[in-house]
């Protein structure tokens, strides 16, 4: 029998009961579509994480105090970040573009009615450039509001948001512990990412800090920006060789400071994206199969009906191979047409979540070529045994069951 012809008698098959066959699809269209919606999630939150890394660029390194981790035996007591640390690097860096040192505290911010906590962070003019930062209105600060330790601040782009609403900040005043700041600029929103995200902060000249706001002697953290995004891990090796000469350490396990790259949080937050990916692709499978053993019970249920037709069919001549591709036509006929309409439909979600949530996703070819050959291979692997089991019947038996 040609192959026209075992799919006209599928088809036919399959309209002669549509209700149940679109309910026996039903579990292939969730399975292909969840698969396709699983990973469009998990790859449009890996592309939103990288983008807001990737923000302050890759070649942003940041010295921290030690105590992020546990000590081991034996190593240097904590020793905090000081301005010498700050003068040695900047000294005798060579793969380094930009310094700047921070002085940052959680305080409370105040303008009109409105108060709100956000990190204040006493900086020098370097940490615009350091941390790829671009003004939205007004203007950053600069050496001359550092050396005079003015009353000026710089608004994240929440801060901004949330104290004036609808009021424009620059050139209002508003009230930090006891002092009152100038908004001289607001900065462009861009997303919490890596190392101290922007959008959420008070940016003050570093010695305004020191000396009026939070007045303290240590740093918080220093921020370098490398020359070259190749020359990052360089950079890092360069400033671990210049403080532990400064701190008097010999054994890099005694380290009583810690340096991070955007790089390598880059790298760490991609892979744990795709585990993520991964993981939900491997649940939404779990349904594609679910939808494959629905399969399986149904052609089981269509041979057992269909058994008297299987007689008269080898009565007349039909070998058992024929027998065995009409009901594997047709079982692949079912999981084909789910995993299409699954494909679509996924499809369509994933366009509709960024519109309708805010969630970004990215289908990829790869997920929808996934979604497919599973679907097409669940077809395949769960139709075999209700085919086999039809292709075998004896003509005779067959022919006398009611």
């Amino acid at each position: 029998m040609k192959l026209k012809e075992h799919l006209k008698i599928s088809f036919r098959s399959l309209r002669s009961n549509p209700m149940r066959s679109v309910l026996t699809m039903l579990g292939i269209i969730i399975g292909v579509s969840s698969v396709i919606v699983m990973i469009a999630l998990g790859n449009g939150a890996k592309k939103q994480t990288q983008a807001q890394i990737q923000t302050m660029g890759t070649n942003l390194i940041t010295v921290f105090v030690g105590g992020w981790h546990h000590a081991a035996p034996g190593a240097s007591a904590q020793e905090p970040l000081s301005e010498d640390d700050y003068e040695s690097l900047k000294k005798e860096m060579k793969y380094a573009a930009e310094i700047s040192p921070e002085m940052s505290s959680n305080l409370q911010v105040k303008y009109s009615n409105v108060t709100l906590s956000a990190s204040i962070r006493g900086v020098l003019p370097s940490y615009e450039a350091v941390k790829n930062l671009k003004v939205a209105k007004g203007r950053f600060i600069t050496d001359s509001d550092n050396k005079s330790s003015k009353k000026v601040c710089v608004l994240g782009g929440t801060v901004a948001s949330e104290l004036f609403k609808s009021i424009e900040p620059v050139g209002n005043k508003i009230r930090i512990k006891n002092h009152r700041f100038e908004v001289i600029g607001v900065l462009e929103t861009k997303g919490e990412g890596g190392f101290g995200g922007d959008d959420d902060t008070v940016v003050i000249p570093f010695n305004t800090a020191k000396l009026r706001l939070i007045q303290r002697a240590n740093l918080s953290r220093i921020s370098i920006m490398a020359d070259k995004e190749e020359n990052t891990d360089a950079a890092i090796a360069e400033a671990e060789t210049i403080l532990r000469k400064r701190r008097n350490i010999t054994d890099p396990s005694n380290d009583n400071f810690m340096i991070r790259s955007q790089k390598e949080l880059l790298d760490t937050m991609t892979g744990v994206m795709n585990v993520m990916t991964t993981l939900l692709a491997g649940i939404a499978l779990v349904s594609l199969i679910v939808g494959g053993i629905g399969i399986m019970n149904i052609m089981l249920v269509t041979v057992t009906e269909r058994t008297r037709e299987i007689g008269i069919r080898k009565a007349i001549g039909a070998k058992s191979r024929d027998i065995l591709l009409q009901f594997m036509i047709e079982s692949m006929t079912l999981s084909l047409l789910g995993g299409l309409t699954g494909i679509a439909l996924g499809l369509g979600i994933s366009y509709m979540v960024p519109v309708s949530t805010g969630y970004a996703t990215a289908v990829t070819v790869n997920s929808i070529v996934l979604a497919f050959t599973f679907s097409a291979s669940i077809g395949l692997f769960f139709g075999i045994y209700p085919s086999r089991k039809a292709s075998k019947l004896n003509p005779i038996d067959a022919l006398r069951y009611e």
